[in-house]
C-alpha cells in the first residue's frame, strides 16, 4: 500500500510541479495558488509536512500577486522536493 501511495505520488507531484513552473513562467498567479493548494495536499498526505508549509507560502505569494517572492519560495520547494522523492524511491526499493 505504502508503495502505491509513493507511486500515486511520484506521478502526480510532477504534473503539479510543472503546472507550478509554468504559471510562475507565464505570470499566471491564479494558476500558481490553484497548483500549489493541491500540491500542499499531497504533501501533506505523504507526512512531507515542511514541503507542504512552504506550498502554502508559494500559495499565499501567488494570492498576493508576489511572483517575485513565490519564485524564491518555488526555489526552496525543489530542493526539499528532491528530498522527498528520494526517500520515498528508497522506501519503495527497500518495501519492494
Amino acid at each position: 500500500m505504502l508503495s502505491h501511495i509513493a507511486e500515486l505520488y511520484l506521478s502526480d507531484s510532477g504534473t503539479l510541479v510543472a503546472s507550478i513552473e509554468h504559471a510562475l513562467d507565464v505570470g499566471e498567479a491564479a494558476n500558481l495558488a490553484r497548483a500549489a493548494h493541491a500540491w500542499r495536499s499531497y504533501n501533506g498526505n505523504v507526512g512531507a509536512h515542511s514541503l507542504a508549509r512552504l506550498c502554502r507560502e508559494l500559495e499565499d505569494n501567488a494570492r498576493a500577486g508576489n511572483l517575485t517572492a513565490a519564485r524564491e519560495v518555488f526555489g526552496q520547494i525543489r530542493v526539499l522536493h528532491e528530498r522527498v522523492r528520494d526517500e520515498l524511491q528508497y522506501e519503495m526499493r527497500r518495501s519492494a
